[in-house]
């Protein structure tokens, strides 16, 4: 109040004072960003070019420098902001807080991506097309949401960053002391990691996916879930190499990946929903393509049925499309479902993340070849679970079982209850 640039009340950034004001404590923690020193005037001036891209914010279409217009983050993300039309006229005043972008704080986006590999001894079969083909569609989509290609880091198989653009390495979590799996001259996931974690900041976006094969780990007091990440032939012995969704989150926390303002973790192996607790948290949004307790085979994450004269396993039913078959013959009617990944919109049509895991939901439980009496119907469906109000843990109803108390239904597209799972989901965007 006395224009000498410093701040008289400390409460005005406390967050537990009553004279707490969001908006000057956000310019504060983020002080660098809006003031620069002027040397004519011997004092901080506000910075009219926050992300020095030599391009006045007034003018700048991207004032964060993320990757992201400044429109899509105040039509998707927290603050109330009026824009212009297209005229340059004041438009009508945008009111948000659904997403979790701030136009006035710089929100990377980083992703890390794995498709795993197969599982029978010398059967290359069990490379799955999907895992390949739905890693290279979900990059594609946030490619398109403006995603940064440095901030995406790939995995399948044992592939080299040779092999194709989007893939920056094998699906291999640690190097190992076998020689047949260090890869020395490739980056791995744990390499991935320790990059994104050495960058992203309380401010930013973090995405995950795997699509692999799974099983799982079931002992007294511990239950598991198991990510098939490579196998590889040496000296003509199979080698595996996974990793359990426990273990995979003392790697986020290792390596700072879990430093974000939201993050969403997508797991498409079979299995994944027994690891859900390890992963639920604070701001976490924890997606699962089957539910080991509803699935009459949970062993089972189907791809998408095909039809008797289609190739198979071409892409997974939740996470790009299911297919429902009806009658007998080589011609039967379909209906196609679109999944998560075909739901995800566009940058100037976006989608959120309950909306993906919805058609996801309905792709993978819609996923069957029915009316085919005499014979018995063909049923490829699984249950999809989605943890996002961090309340999985164990529970005693199922014998000391983990069971994320998670909400896998298709009773609403909107919650409007924060404690309820579903909610956290609605009000994330890419």
């Amino acid at each position: 109040m006395d224009g000498d640039g410093e701040i008289n009340n400390d409460g005005l950034i406390n967050s537990g004072s009553d004279c707490y004001v969001e908006r000057i404590a956000l310019a504060v923690n983020n002080y660098d960003r809006y003031l620069i020193w002027d040397s004519t005037t011997n004092n901080y001036k506000i910075d009219d070019d926050i992300d020095d891209d030599g391009i006045e914010d007034y003018e700048d279409k991207d004032m964060d420098a993320d990757g992201m217009p400044d429109v899509y983050e105040a039509k998707y993300g927290d603050l109330d902001i009026t824009l212009y039309d297209e005229d340059g006229e004041y438009g009508e005043n945008q009111v948000n807080g659904e997403g979790w972008q701030n136009p006035l704080i710089y929100n990377a986006r980083y992703a890390l991506l794995i498709g795993g590999g197969g599982t029978n001894e010398g059967d290359k079969d069990n490379n799955l097309p999907a895992f390949k083909n739905d890693l290279k569609a979900m990059y594609d989509q946030l490619r398109g949401y403006n995603y940064l290609h440095e901030n995406i880091y790939s995995f399948l198989w044992n592939k080299k960053s040779i092999d194709n653009y989007y893939i920056d390495g094998p699906a291999l979590m640690w190097r190992s002391f076998d020689e047949s799996l260090k890869f020395d001259s490739e980056i791995i996931i744990e390499d991935g990691m320790r990059k994104i974690g050495n960058r992203i900041t309380k401010n930013d976006f973090f995405f995950f996916m795997e699509l692999a094969h799974g099983s799982y780990f079931d002992e007294p007091n511990t239950i598991d879930a198991n990510i098939q990440l490579l196998r590889v032939n040496k000296y003509s012995e199979y080698l595996t190499m996974n990793i359990l969704i426990s273990e995979l989150n003392n790697e986020f926390v290792i390596y700072k990946n879990h430093n974000y303002a939201r993050g969403v973790f997508i797991h498409s192996s079979c299995h994944a929903s027994r690891g859900i607790s390890y992963l639920a948290g604070e701001n976490r949004i924890i997606i699962s393509a089957e539910n080991w307790l509803e699935d009459t085979d949970p062993g089972n994450v189907f791809c998408k049925f095909h039809s008797p004269l289609e190739s198979r396993n071409e892409h997974a039913a939740f996470l790009y499309e299911g297919k429902k078959l009806l009658g007998l013959g080589f011609f039967p009617d379909e209906s196609l479902y679109p999944g998560f990944i075909k739901s995800m919109g566009k940058i100037n049509e976006a989608e959120n993340i309950l909306h993906m895991y919805h058609q996801g939901y309905e792709a993978a439980t819609n996923n069957y070849w029915g009316e085919r009496w005499p014979f018995e119907d063909i049923y490829k469906t699984s249950h999809a679970t989605l943890e996002d109000n961090n309340d999985a843990d164990w529970d005693s109803s199922y014998g000391g079982y983990l069971y994320g108390r998670t909400w896998n239904n298709l009773e609403s597209d909107y919650q409007t209850d924060p404690s309820d799972d579903g909610y956290l989901s609605y009000h994330t965007y890419l």
